[in-house]
Parts: C-alpha cells; structure tokens; sequence
C-alpha cells in the first residue's frame, strides 16, 4: 500500500483578483513532470522536478531564461525519483534559493530518499533553503500563495492488488 500526495489539487484565484496575471506552466521533463506556477503576488511555487539530471538539464535553464533564481515553494509531491530528483540539482545549484521545501508524509524518518535529504541538508546549511515542511495525514493543508491565491493539497491513497 503506497499513501502520497498526488498533485496539488485545486487551485483558488478569485477572478477579480488574478484573471490575468496567474500563471501555470507544465514542464517537459522527460518521464515525470514539473510544473511552476507564478502568482500575481510574485510568488513562485514548483512542483515536482522530474528524474535525474532535469534539475541541470532542464529546469535550471528554464528558470534562469525566465529571470527566476527564487523559488518560494518547492513541493514534492511523492517519493517517487521522477517527482525529486530534479529538485536535488536545484537544491545543490548556488544560483538558486528556496524558501520552503514541501514534501509529503512518506519521506519521513527512513524513507526520505538520501540523495534529496542530503541536497536539503546542505542547501539549509549554505543559506539556499529556508526549511522543510512535513505534510501530513492529519491534515489537508492550505497553502497561501498571497494575492489570494490558495492551493488546497489533498491526499489519495493509491492500493496495490
């Protein structure tokens, strides 16, 4: 049985508010996905950053071409490679600073994958990263994206035969 975050689910802008000025842009990373949404408050949310080497390959360039060396919410959604690997090259590229790491409740204590806790590490270490936050099954949290725009992450439990 796999429990996980399976995307950020519902995203809410009043019309007024953003119309014109929310942006959501689906990253072509190969075998998984990446998504980075700008909000009109200037926030800049990621979630998920493909498999291996899309960090350098793929993402990195894509956020410098578009002016953007500040993620303020990177957000992990399972612990599947294709979903954080990417993330580790970012994590580890001193051009770039996160203010909070997302990830979901299956990361915790032996499963979070070392190859992402030691990138986390070293980036809060450096000053590149702000924290880590734990979502949990106790809650379905609401993430404040300023502007008016909120997430809302719900969790989906995904059984095996």
């Amino acid at each position: 049985m796999f429990f996980g975050w399976t995307a950020l689910t519902v995203l809410v802008c009043p019309w007024y508010a953003c119309a014109e000025t929310l942006e959501v842009t689906f990253i072509n990373v190969g075998h998984g996905d990446s998504t980075l949404i700008e909000t009109p408050a200037g926030q800049k949310i990621m979630i998920d950053g493909g498999d291996k080497d899309q960090g350098s390959d793929t993402l990195a360039p894509f956020l410098l071409e578009k002016g953007i060396r500040r993620i303020d919410k990177m957000i992990v959604s399972n612990n599947d490679s294709d979903h954080y690997q990417g993330f580790t090259d970012l994590l580890a590229d001193g051009r770039f600073t996160v203010g909070t790491l997302y990830h979901s409740e299956p990361f915790a204590g032996a499963d979070f994958p070392a190859a992402l806790s030691n990138a986390v590490n070293a980036a809060i270490t450096a000053g590149r990263l702000g924290g880590k936050v734990e979502l949990t099954t106790a809650t379905s949290p609401t993430l404040d994206f300023g502007a008016g725009v909120t997430a809302e992450l719900f969790k989906a439990a995904i059984v095996a035969p």
